[in-house]
């Protein structure tokens, strides 16, 4: 079966400072949602729907699988190297740009074998008459094994210095990256059970990650990238004892930590 481009239901309450929701059809594999942004009819910039469009979240029998900012979604999207159309927020399931098809499809959205998928999103209470719709993109049904999950937790630098995390969450997955999203962080350094498994400072981590055309000036993140061959066997494993990033700050920072890994979904 090849690739299908579908409309997917109405969003149900969308309205300025409030929370839309789409419930998706279950049943055939999602490898990409597409959610339009309209502002009085006409199509949102990537400003608009940055400042407009709040967090997003799709769930899956209501867990939440992917939590992030529309921001986020669309840095995430550029620094893959995704052209932002006017209107359109991406959220990509299977990853256009692994080194195989294989890899490609491995961390799509299968629904065989789920009960409901749900897509939030949070609209600005200063958003300008918003209207969202979305299109998958949809291919033959498969369940949902492997799968490509965001998951986000805050942090505060109270100044230049040594920021250590070491309350990450560990478990029966794979860590592809690692997001950093502040200007402050220089150089970040990982600990996996005692043992050093990354250290590079953002000229260095720029360099690798350009070998396969990463773009690192669309935000202003630091990017810790563990499949920086686009291969998505390419992981570090965090059923671990202990797990500590170390970043350098050039200053004081309030930040997110985007954490893009791969779980696995037990029916």
């Amino acid at each position: 079966m090849p690739r299908i481009t579908k409309d997917m239901p109405s969003f149900q309450g969308v309205a300025a400072g409030q929370t839309a929701i789409c419930n998706c059809p279950v049943g055939l594999t999602y490898n990409v949602l597409a959610i339009e942004h309209l502002r009085s009819g006409v199509a949102a910039t990537e400003a608009q729907m940055k400042a407009e469009l709040g967090d997003v979240r799709v769930l899956i029998n209501g867990e939440v699988k992917i939590e992030a900012s529309a921001t986020e979604l669309i840095d995430l999207a550029k620094y893959n190297g995704v052209t932002i159309e006017p209107g359109v927020l991406p959220i990509i399931f299977a990853r256009p740009w692994s080194r195989t098809a294989n890899g490609e499809d491995a961390l799509s959205y299968g629904t065989a074998d789920v009960q409901t998928m749900t897509v939030e999103v949070d609209i600005d209470a200063a958003a300008t008459s918003p209207a969202l719709s979305m299109t998958a993109q949809q291919s033959a049904p498969t369940q949902l094994g492997k799968h490509i999950t965001l998951k986000r937790f805050g942090r505060t630098a109270g100044g230049a210095g040594t920021l250590e995390v070491s309350d990450l969450p560990r478990g029966n997955y794979g860590l592809l990256a690692l997001h950093l999203n502040s200007s402050a962080v220089t150089e970040v350094e990982i600990e996996a059970d005692g043992k050093l498994v990354y250290d590079a400072d953002s000229k260095r981590a720029k360099f690798f990650d350009s070998l396969t055309g990463k773009d690192w000036t669309v935000s202003n993140s630091f990017h810790v990238n563990f499949a920086n061959t686009d291969r998505v066997g390419d992981t570090l494993p965090l059923n671990l004892q202990d797990f500590r990033v170390r970043a350098t700050m050039s200053g004081a920072s309030t930040f997110q930590i985007l954490q893009e890994r791969i779980d696995t979904h037990v029916a």
